[in-house]
């Protein structure tokens, strides 16, 4: 697929098939991590803000835009959605 996730436990590597054939690989670790496995099925901003006590809302914004920016997520309005299904181990390689 041209996007996957494999979670390693502490941090999130994301493959991903970018237009020209390249491919990138994105890794995530602490609360980006898990901010966006909290994206695994659609979730408000506010209930993401609830989840994570201390994050301000403006730092969350900032994260979910630069995600959707390398199309590594969804946002619509107040909504997110983690666009890259995840594998389990040895899935992520490439032919």
């Amino acid at each position: 697929p041209p996007l996957v996730a494999r979670d390693g436990g502490s941090f999130l590597l994301i493959r991903q098939e970018l237009e020209d054939g390249r491919i990138a690989n994105h890794r995530l670790r602490g609360l980006s991590r898990r901010i966006y496995l909290a994206g695994d099925e659609v979730c408000r901003v506010e209930e993401a803000l609830a989840r994570f006590p201390g994050l301000a809302a403006d730092r969350l914004t900032a994260f979910l835009r630069e995600m959707e920016d390398k199309r590594l997520l969804c946002l619509r309005r107040d909504r997110f959605l983690a666009l890259a299904p995840r594998r389990g181990r040895g899935e992520m390689t490439t032919p």
